[in-house]
């Protein structure tokens, strides 16, 4: 018997049996679109970090401040250490805004034009900060997609102002919503000059850096630690590189993934046990099948092959619904978590392979009993 008979054999015995095979392959269905959700989302994360800092990523470093005395002429002594090539200053200021009957966290970002730069932040509509927003204190306010939509019903926000803490800003353009970064629901820009009038604070605390294309990272890091204990004379802050940031994101959701595919890996073991169950009492009630096939010159491979190639299809079946079914859902929840919408081929790849492997280890000992049935006891078999 060739390979496509034996498919088509297997195909027989689902068909003949469609909603035991259903049950059957429901853990492998779950599991399945469960741990193609997870793939999916994971690659998702890692694209929008790559987006995010996609320009620049490679040669930015962020400087925290925790000194009270850092200002304009601090930013311009480390606009002039070795290896830097922009520096952009940022303040970061959490109030409350009422969007409609409720109450939302709004972060507001105090930023110079170079934040757009730096941080690969795209405006869809209007305009970013510009140095004489910065010069003149001006209130003007850029506003993310989402909050726009909230607000402006669809409109355009361009032109229209906002109240925040009694105080009327202007909102001058509109940004793409950046998720992973979100440390709240929404994110308000304003010229860094503007926030510190309106805060009250006297001193930056953050700093993006953009070190030279040429320029070794590490090299001017060191630079920048002596630059700061020299006049400081102490560590008093803290530097970050790209790197160690997307460590620490990917750290923040290892431990959901983590528990995905634990979930993932539960559903396809009891979905693998199921089907060991099934193809052993489908065993015992072919046995006197299996007692024909091997009377009229059947070998125990003969056997052994059928039953793993029926164990897989039911398990690839499974596989198969529930990598359509993952893919759906990571299409429909990406952007509720304002992640890219991203299904590799290795995601598809792990839907069809994973289900396959599973078929494959719970077939064996119904195969493996299967072929050793005793011809003469099994055409006995009533």
């Amino acid at each position: 018997m060739k390979f496509p008979e034996y498919t088509r054999n297997a195909l027989d015995v689902i068909s003949a049996n469609k909603f035991r095979a259903f049950l059957t392959t429901l853990g492998i269905l779950i599991g399945t679109a469960n741990l193609i959700m997870v793939v999916s989302l994971i690659d998702s994360t890692e694209k929008q970090i790559k987006d995010r800092f996609g320009r620049f990523g490679t040669r930015l470093i962020y400087l925290g401040i925790h000194k009270e005395v850092f200002g304009e002429d601090e930013l311009s002594m480390i606009k002039k250490i070795e290896g830097v090539s922009c520096v952009c200053p940022s303040i970061w200021y959490l109030t409350i805004f009422k969007v409609g009957r409720k109450d939302k966290h709004i972060e507001i970002i105090g930023s110079s034009p170079e934040t757009m730069y730096v941080e690969n932040i795209e405006i869809e509509k209007g305009r970013f900060i510009i140095d004489s927003d910065v010069y003149n204190k001006r209130r003007v306010c850029i506003i993310e997609r989402k909050l726009a939509n909230k607000l402006f019903k669809g409109l355009s926000p361009i032109g229209e102002e906002m109240k925040i803490e009694n105080i009327h800003f202007q909102i001058v353009g509109v940004t793409e919503s950046k998720g992973f970064m979100k440390w709240w629901e929404d994110i308000l820009y304003i010229p860094y000059t503007t926030l510190m009038e309106f805060s009250g604070q006297s001193y930056i605390n953050h700093c993006g850096i953009l070190v030279e294309e040429d320029e070794d990272l590490e090299a001017c890091v060191q630079r920048i630690k002596r630059w700061f204990i020299k006049k400081y004379k102490e560590e008093d802050f803290h530097i970050e590189t790209w790197e160690e940031m997307i460590r620490e994101v990917k750290e923040g959701t290892n431990i959901i993934n983590l528990i995905g595919l634990i979930i993932s890996g539960l559903s396809l073991l009891i979905g693998g046990i199921g089907i060991m169950n099934v193809m052993l009492v489908s065993v015992r009630e072919r046995t006197r099948e299996i007692g024909i096939r091997k009377a009229v010159g059947a070998t125990n491979r003969d056997i052994v092959i059928q039953f793993l190639i029926e164990s897989i299809t039911l398990s690839l079946v499974g596989g198969i619904v529930g990598t359509i079914i993952g893919i759906i859902g990571a299409l429909i929840f990406s952007p509720l978590l304002d992640l890219p919408r991203s299904i590799s081929i290795s995601a598809i790849f792990v839907g069809f392979l994973v289900p396959s492997l599973v078929g494959l280890f719970f077939g064996v000992w119904p195969a493996r009993q299967a072929s050793r049935l005793d011809p003469i006891c099994a055409l006995r078999y009533e």
